[in-house]
């Protein structure tokens, strides 16, 4: 199974998880493929594991692959270390 594998559109808030990494489905638009076919592209949001800040990218319904780090931090070819903590970054409630 891929990333992403969904045969309709999950609706917003939806939460998966890709190699270790959380990714919040935050909305849908239709889309017309170059076939003519109708689809849709999905955006979701998680957090970058170098800087913590939160960044969008897009998927299809059915993907092998999700963006891992903010445009700032993005690095082709270099892989995320698997000593990232998915929870390492969200802040602490205080009171």
């Amino acid at each position: 199974m891929g990333a992403v594998n969904f045969r309709i559109v999950p609706r917003s808030g939806k939460i998966i998880r890709y190699r270790n990494q959380s990714y919040r489905l935050v909305g849908s638009e239709p889309y017309r493929r170059r076939d003519g076919e109708l689809s849709v592209i999905l955006t979701w949001q998680s957090r970058c594991p170098e800087c913590g800040e939160p960044f969008t990218t897009t998927s299809g319904l059915v993907t092998r692959h999700l963006t891992r780090r903010c445009p700032r931090h993005r690095k082709a070819g270099k892989p995320v270390s698997d000593k990232y903590k998915p929870d390492c970054h969200r802040r602490k409630r205080h009171g």
